[in-house]
């Protein structure tokens, strides 16, 4: 009998300590400011298979061969400015949805140690793009991490890959695809978000072989936009205290920023979100 109780009572214990350790929600809210450190992505849009996997490879003989031939293709010759719209695309929806200040671009990169350090070797091998003037610290390491927040004065560090396809809904018809990778490193050098959104832009007609590729690159900032936002609203802190908004990297506040009805794009969600929309406050009644 003293076994019997003897082990219910370990057992409870046991509940009741792994219970104290569940580690709480993280949110990028509460760890605010967030500097961008790195922007990459593949440097062309190949097309996805029915297995959702690449059918061209992106090496660095790919890599050479598409910048040689991909002048006059603007899924290969855009591919910077991809990366650049997904930079603008964060410092504008985290302060407006997420309260998540955003330090300035020219302060991240103007930073002694950011100069200092070298880039990672991870992707060496591979013809990856780079958003404008950042360097590749996809393997920054905790230390490096570590001193590079202190500089910074940030509470966080944001490493973005993002790579686009293209895929064929059906045989009229193609759209884009966005992977949005999310890493985020606390300033402790800790690695706490790391997650992929996946998007798709509105459909582009296809006849045969033979689509507009202009009309669908004019369709990709949307997806971008929408993979981003997910992001800010699975991470943004539901108990944030209301009137608190964090300004954005140019100065501006929620108040004096547009409609974010811009960012309700009719695609085709991949990933859940966790936030709940904040229930409508009615105004009190005048005497």
């Amino acid at each position: 009998m003293k076994k019997i109780i003897l082990s219910v009572l370990t057992s409870v214990s046991a509940l009741f300590f792994f219970g104290a350790c569940k580690s709480a929600p993280v949110y990028i809210t509460d760890n605010s400011p967030v500097a961008i450190i790195t922007i990459i992505g593949n440097p062309d849009m190949p097309w996805l298979s029915e297995d959702e996997s690449e059918d061209s490879t992106s090496g660095l003989i790919t890599g050479t061969m598409n910048t040689l031939l991909g002048t006059e293709n603007p899924e290969i010759s855009g591919a910077v400015d991809r990366l650049d719209y997904a930079d603008e695309s964060v410092r504008k929806i985290l302060p407006e949805v997420a309260g998540c200040q955003v330090i300035n671009k020219s302060d991240v990169i103007s930073s002694k140690r950011y100069k200092k350090l070298g880039e990672s070797y991870f992707n060496f091998l591979d013809s990856i793009k780079r958003g404008t003037n950042y360097k590749d610290f996809t393997t920054i390491g905790g230390k490096n991490a570590r001193m590079l927040a202190k500089e910074l004065n940030a509470n966080s560090l944001l490493i973005m890959d993002l790579n686009c396809f293209k895929k064929r809904v059906n045989k009229n018809a193609c759209c884009a695809v966005i992977d949005l990778k999310m890493k985020v490193i606390s300033s402790k050098g800790k690695e706490i978000i790391n997650k992929t959104y996946r998007t798709e832009s509105k459909n582009v007609e296809k006849d045969g072989s033979y689509y507009d590729q202009d009309e669908l690159i004019a369709a990709i900032p949307a997806a971008i936009d929408a993979a981003v936002m997910q992001f800010a609203l699975e991470y943004n802190n539901p108990d944030a205290i209301p009137g608190e908004e964090a300004s954005a990297s140019d100065g501006t506040t929620a108040e004096q920023t547009e409609d974010l009805s811009r960012y309700a794009v009719p695609l085709k969600i991949k990933a859940k979100t966790n936030a709940e929309p904040a229930p409508e406050q009615t105004p009190p009644e005048q005497n």
